[in-house]
Parts: C-alpha cells; structure tokens; sequence
C-alpha cells in the first residue's frame, strides 16, 4: 500500500508569458521545473528559502529584477542545473560556484563582475551586453 506521505512530486510549473507583477513565492520543495519568463516581477525568488529544494531549472527572463540575486537561493536549491536570467536589470548575481550548471543565461543585464560559477559542468555561458569590463 502506497501512501500519499511516500510519492514525493516533482512539478513543472510554466507560467510564463502572464501579467504576474510583485513578487512570487513558490513551493520549491516540489519544484522541479519553473517557468516564469516574460512577466513583470521584479522581485528575486529565494530570500526565504531555508528548506530543501529540489528546483533543476529555473527560467526569469524578461521581467524586471533588479540588483543582486540572492546566493540563499543556491544555498539550498543546489540541484539547480539550468538558470535563464536574461533581459532584466540584474547587476550581479550569488556564488553559484557549488551548483553543478549547465546553462548559465546572463545577457542583456547589468553584470559588472564575471559570476563565480563551476566550470566543469558549464557547457554554455551566456554574458554578451552587460556592464563587464577589465583587463
């Protein structure tokens, strides 16, 4: 017998393309996939994530964030293998160097640093037009 406390889901929520403003707060325990790409939020995801995570990818592009994203969201969503931040106003983002990334999406941002990230697992680094420079 199977019970409702032993099947551990694992949801894709795709929500992109809406009219989401603000801020959202997902369940990322039974995340695994999350979509919220062309919105307008404009706050981050994971200021208040102190669980486990189980998020793998993580789509935001085309919204309105702003800053820094928040390394508490790598802390405990360490599964996280695909981020698309593309086309917001972020000017850094957290140490994503303990993340196992494949994908790493970046452009059309603010980025003055180049992200602190794990290089043997990147297989594609996107950081065209940002605010990168140095010597």
């Amino acid at each position: 017998m199977i019970k409702t406390t032993d099947i551990k889901l694992k949801l894709d929520f795709d929500a992109s393309n809406n009219l989401f403003t603000g801020s959202f707060h997902p369940d990322f325990y039974t995340l695994r996939y999350l979509d919220l790409s062309y919105n307008y939020i404009n706050e981050t995801l994971g200021e208040d994530v102190d669980d486990e995570c189980n998020l793998e990818q993580l789509y935001l592009s085309d919204n309105q964030l702003t800053g820094n994203l928040s390394s508490a969201l790598f802390k405990h969503c360490y599964k996280i293998n695909n981020i698309n931040l593309r086309n917001n106003q972020l000017t850094g983002i957290g140490n994503v160097s303990s993340l196992t990334l494949t994908i790493l999406e970046l452009s059309y941002n603010n980025i003055t640093s180049f992200p602190k990230i794990n290089s043997t697992s990147l297989i594609e680094l996107y950081l065209q037009y940002n605010q990168l420079s140095g010597s």
